[in-house]
């Protein structure tokens, strides 16, 4: 005689149990015809659709089973606590196992992925290989674009310094600081002069040289200054670089040349062009340190209150007569800038 199985609503396998024991859970109402069944046989189906199996059940007899019974096994162990604890703890800890490795399969396939996909974007140049250590870095971010105004900074004044000494070149002298007017009245800044040598031909045609820079007419170029007198490091909008009088003078005339030449200058390693930290109007003839101001500029010293001074953190970027462009720590004593500005204390 074959020993039974049967299954609860919720799939909860119950047995082995003989044919009398299954008479008597028919009589308890635990199985009826369509409680699920299985043999060690091999035969699965409904109670009333096992062969062989001989069980007087009642069609009203409930068709799910109530809570397991004991049911007495054959060495006396009550099969609720022997069978039915030990397949349902055994069933739990198995889902467990397979949950956990689904996860942990899951979470290594993710790795994987994500460290092949990063490695095909760095070996191909796709993203910088430093892009991750910038992207958390926020301060190592500001200090590469305080970086970049600084060289942006020294890049305009190298292009300003470059289009001083072709001016030189083709007319023998540097500009005047300032034109005048037959009366003495300025007129325009060197700035103005030297624009067809910084690519700005349309605005210097545009310009009307012999009337004053602030003329009702010329008024309209005030705001049309090239960028390259812009400090990006200024927060203020304006021009940013201001030469320094001793090495461009005032003509009387605009026909008549410059008083100071560049082939003329015992040094060419003279401190020419400097930062201010408050800016002004790039056309304006009389916005430069010059004249008695500029032994006081140089004796007051960098970012010390007076015009002389940057928005780098430091010190400030000043162009030399030969074209060099260094960097002038805040420290730099007021001795050592005479000497740069060719005055000697």
């Amino acid at each position: 005689m074959p020993n039974f199985f049967y299954f609860d609503q919720s799939n909860q396998k119950y047995g082995p149990v003989s044919d009398q024991q299954l008479k008597a859970l028919a009589a308890q109402g635990v199985i009826n015809p369509n409680t699920p069944m299985e043999t060690d046989t091999g035969h699965k189906g409904l109670a009333g659709q096992i062969p062989g199996l001989f069980v007087a059940v009642s069609p009203s007899m409930p068709k799910s089973p109530p809570a397991p019974v004991a049911v007495p096994t054959r060495e006396g162990v009550p099969q609720e606590s022997f069978l039915s604890k030990t397949t349902a703890s055994g069933r739990s800890a198995m889902d467990f196992i397979s949950s956990a490795l689904g996860l942990l399969l899951a979470v290594t396939l993710v790795f994987v992925v994500g460290g092949v996909f990063w490695w095909v974007l760095e070996t191909t140049n796709v993203i910088p290989t430093n892009y991750l250590s910038k992207a958390s870095a926020p301060a190592e971010q500001e200090e590469a674009a305080r970086l970049a105004r600084l060289a942006q900074c020294s890049d305009n004044q190298k292009q300003i310094m470059l289009a001083l000494h072709n001016y030189n070149d083709v007319n023998g002298v540097l500009p005047p600081l300032y034109t005048v007017d037959a009366n003495g009245k300025p007129l325009h800044s060197w700035r103005v002069l030297i624009l067809f040598l910084l690519a700005e031909n349309a605005l210097y045609d545009e310009i009307r040289l012999d009337e004053p820079w602030d003329s009702e007419y010329n008024k309209q170029f005030h705001n049309r200054m090239p960028s390259v007198y812009q400090c990006p490091g200024n927060p203020k909008k304006g021009c940013c670089y201001s030469a320094l009088g001793i090495a461009m003078l005032p003509r009387v005339r605009l026909d008549m040349p410059a008083i100071i030449s560049v082939a003329n200058r015992e040094s060419s390693n003279i401190l020419t062009l400097v930062e201010v930290r408050e800016p002004f109007n790039w056309m304006d003839p009389k916005a430069d340190i010059m004249n008695g101001g500029y032994s006081r500029e140089l004796e007051r010293g960098i970012n010390a209150g007076g015009q002389m001074g940057s928005h780098h953190a430091g010190g400030m970027n000043a162009a030399f007569l030969d074209g060099s462009i260094r960097f002038l720590a805040d420290n730099t004593s007021p001795e050592e800038l005479l000497k740069l500005g060719g005055l000697p204390k």
